[in-house]
């Protein structure tokens, strides 16, 4: 399964496109990463970084 790391703002707006767009990448077969979902403190940059090195792709 392909994974797909999603960075995004906290925006009403942007999280209801995000929500979408997890839902259709969710049906075609392919893992959302939620930046949003990830609970940990935002200094935890290597964190972050290797989930993105995990992913096959990044949505900024």
């Amino acid at each position: 399964m392909y994974k797909v790391f999603i960075s995004h703002s906290n925006h009403q707006d942007d999280w209801e496109r995000i929500k979408n767009l997890e839902k259709w990448l969710s049906e075609i077969g392919i893992e959302p990463i939620l930046a949003r979902r990830i609970h940990i403190p935002d200094t935890a940059t290597t964190k972050i970084e290797s989930l993105i090195d995990e992913s096959d792709a990044v949505i900024a």
